[in-house]
Formats: C-alpha cells, sequence, structure tokens
C-alpha cells in the first residue's frame, strides 16, 4: 500500500507529524529543523510510502535517544553503536565497499525491500560466548543487529569483527529471504532456498521463529557461505594473506552447525585458527585497531 503524495511545504509536513508520529516525537522535530528537513526530502525522494513511514517512525525515535541516521543508505544506529570500534569497522566495510557487505546488504540500503537495518549493542554476561545477535523484524521493519560487550567483542580485532558484522548482515539477509518468499534484489537459486526453507521447518518453523531462524541460517552458512565470507575478510584486509588465513574468522558461530553437518571437523578448525594467527600477529592494521 503507498501513502498518498503530499505537498513538499512544512505545512503538509507537519500534517505528516501530527498524523503518524507520537506528540513527543513531533514536538521534537518541531525543534530540530536541520532533522525535519532531511526527514522532508527523504519522504518526498521515497514517496511517503509506507515502508518509508515507518523507517521514519524508527528513526525518530533513534535521534530523539542520541543516535544516528544514515538517510542515504537507511542505516539507523543507536547511541551506544555510535564510536564503537564495530562502529569503525562497520564504517570501513561501507567507505571500502566490500562487495559481500555491498551485496548482501542491497535490500536494505536500497529501496528494494520494506525492511531496514539498525546497529546496536547491549550487554549479557550469561552469554558471554555470543559476539552478537540479529532480530527479526520489528512492527516498523527494522531488523536489529545488537552486540553484546559482554562478550568482549569491541576488544578483537578489526577483522574479527568485520567477520562478526558480515555474519550478522547474512543473518538479516536471510531473514529478509525467507519473510519475502525469496525476492530480490539478490534472490537465492531455488534448490538452495528450497533447502533452507526445509531446515526451517526442521528446527520448528513458525512455533519458535527466533530459534528456527538461527538454527537454519547457520546450517545454511556453514555450506553456502565460509567461501564468500573467508574472501570478504581477505578483501577488507587489503588482500594481505592467502583466504585459508581468514577461514577461521568466517567459522567463528559456525563451528558447531559446521561439524555436526559434517562440512568441517575439529581438526580444519584448528588448522585455520593456527592460520589465522599470521593475520593477527602481522604489521598491518586496520585505523580500527589503532
Amino acid at each position: 500500500m503507498t501513502t498518498p503524495l503530499l505537498p513538499t511545504d512544512h505545512i503538509q509536513m507537519q500534517f505528516f507529524v501530527q498524523h503518524q508520529l507520537t506528540e513527543e516525537q513531533a514536538e521534537f522535530l518541531e525543534s530540530q529543523e536541520e532533522v525535519y528537513d532531511e526527514i522532508e526530502d527523504f519522504l518526498n525522494e521515497n514517496g511517503y510510502t509506507e515502508e518509508a513511514i515507518d523507517f521514519v517512525e524508527e528513526a525518530v525515535e533513534t535521534l530523539m535517544n542520541d543516535g544516528e541516521v544514515d538517510w542515504e543508505d537507511k542505516i539507523i544506529k543507536d547511541e551506544s553503536f555510535i564510536d564503537t570500534k564495530m562502529d569503525c569497522v562497520l564504517e570501513e566495510l561501507i567507505s571500502k565497499g566490500n562487495n559481500l557487505f555491498k551485496e548482501t546488504s542491497q535490500a536494505f540500503t536500497g529501496n528494494n525491500s520494506e525492511f531496514r537495518i539498525k546497529f546496536s549493542t547491549y550487554s549479557d554476561p550469561d552469554h558471554i560466548n555470543t559476539n552478537a545477535n540479529t532480530s527479526l523484524p520489528n512492527s516498523n521493519g527494522i531488523i536489529e543487529i545488537q552486540f553484546n560487550l559482554a562478550s568482549g567483542v569491541q576488544n578483537n580485532d578489526a577483522v574479527s569483527i568485520a567477520g562478526t558484522i558480515l555474519h550478522e548482515i547474512i543473518h538479516a539477509e536471510l531473514h529478509r529471504i525467507k519473510l519475502s518468499n525469496n525476492s530480490g534484489p539478490n534472490p537465492l537459486p531455488s534448490a538452495q532456498y528450497d533447502w533452507y526453507v526445509k531446515m526451517w521447518e526442521i528446527y520448528g518453523g513458525d512455533i519458535d521463529p527466533n530459534y528456527s531462524a538461527a538454527a537454519s541460517e547457520h546450517f545454511y552458512m556453514a555450506n553456502y557461505y565460509i567461501n564468500p565470507l573467508s574472501n570478504a575478510l581477505m578483501e577488507y584486509d587489503d588482500n594481505t594473506h592467502g583466504v585459508d588465513n581468514y577461514k577461521s574468522f568466517a567459522w567463528i558461530g559456525l563451528e558447531s552447525a559446521g561439524i555436526s553437518a559434517g562440512y568441517i571437523t575439529h581438526q580444519q578448525i584448528n588448522d585455520f585458527i593456527d592460520l589465522s594467527q599470521i593475520v593477527l600477529n602481522d604489521n598491518h592494521s586496520s585505523p580500527c585497531d589503532n
């Protein structure tokens, strides 16, 4: 459904504010002329679609809490994420035009999907082995990628953090693929999509969609994404070493699925860990490591 276009002056923008945002959000916008203009431009450029309105509602709430919004790429950053090492690595992936990040995030950063991405942090000391997680979309179509500070992820090497970000953006894209019935811009090959849906059903389907998504996607990623992830991390690290040196980072979070499915052995995991030490101890580093 598309909301009818409105004239582009502030009077009609006030109509939008009064009818789509809460009173508190409306008052905030009235006090923020620059933000007000950015929202007006964004809505006009996106034709006042329902998805654009949902994004604005989420964006205004974030801005009210000192977060940031990239209106061009349609990425929201919670205040807790801004200026972290993860934020630095994310900006590097974007500025370098990392091929895997660009392709995997294309549906969210372009006008190709009803869903958008938000980055934030949280702290869960009961799950210190979980660096991050990616939610299913909320009522505004926002898929939130959250980094668990209790895991120490913010202290990891930049290459490792890049691996975590790519891992989670793949989760987001696979969420979208499932919920949109394999729509573009980058649909899965039909045989892979059928396999993914079957795995989703094996792991509970819609009875527990969060568990179904995480489990099925880990098996899918272990089967199909290790080489793309390894190559993307080699690219991020300026092709400093051979691709096998980056495979340990690609396997992080996927080891259990890979071993249980027979895609990799414990010994191979250990061999890749040894190779990763060359990356971690060389003289080449990201600005985010300084």
